[in-house]
């Protein structure tokens, strides 16, 4: 079974750091207003600054109504980049590997010419890869149709076939030769996905927006 490791990561060192040094200089500002007599606004002040020094860009997409997983990812990849993001059996991936593969998938489904609104089938086990492949189809709008792996494959094509899937992601062997859609073997991914430091076009995403297919 994999495992998104955190949900929301511990905070780092300089993170720690930066709040302590701000609670310090917060500390020494009420000494100084307390003599003045303007310790109000001071105090109002004070308890903003350890806020904003506290809240990393992945608190702020907790806070809001709308937001995407893949977007998490990010901010945890600038966050804490070594930190796991996925553990899959003896497979490992932190979260500046899982953010580079998003994009990295992100950018060659659009290099396949695949937009929003775009379906794509994955039918395959659980794994690191599927994992960025679904976060990457959520980073450019395109719908995934997730395809059990113990039915028939004739049964697998039709509900590709149905889902209006332009591509079908797989490690069985078998569908390459029965898909209607072009197939891309899992196994493959690594040599399918755009270049190392590619990423993929921006695309407005909102909460109307198709995500998957069941």
């Amino acid at each position: 079974m994999a495992n998104l490791h955190r949900i929301v990561p511990a905070p780092t060192l300089s993170q720690t750091r930066d709040y302590i040094l701000t609670l310090l200089e917060g500390l020494a500002g009420l000494a100084e207003a307390a003599q003045d007599g303007d310790t109000r606004d001071r105090m109002d002040a004070f308890a903003r600054s350890l806020l904003e020094a506290w809240s990393p860009p992945s608190a702020s997409l907790l806070a809001r109504d709308f937001g995407r997983l893949d977007e998490l990812t990010a901010a945890y990849a600038l966050e804490q980049p070594g930190a796991l993001a996925i553990v899959v059996g003896d497979c490992k991936v932190t979260y500046a590997q899982l953010e580079e593969s998003i994009d990295r998938l992100g950018a060659a489904l659009q290099r396949e010419g695949l937009v929003k609104g775009d379906v794509i089938a994955l039918c395959a086990g659980t794994s690191a890869p599927y994992i960025a492949l679904f976060l990457a189809a959520s980073r450019v709008g395109v719908i995934v149709a997730p395809l059990a792996t113990w039915i028939p494959v004739d049964q697998i094509c039709s509900l590709a076939a149905d889902s209006g899937a332009k591509r079908l992601f797989t490690d069985i062997v078998a569908l390459t030769d029965l898909s209607a859609a072009p197939v891309v073997m899992m196994g493959e991914l690594d040599a399918w996905m755009a270049p190392a430091g590619a990423r993929p076009r921006a695309v407005q995403i909102g909460p109307d927006d198709l995500h998957y297919i069941i």
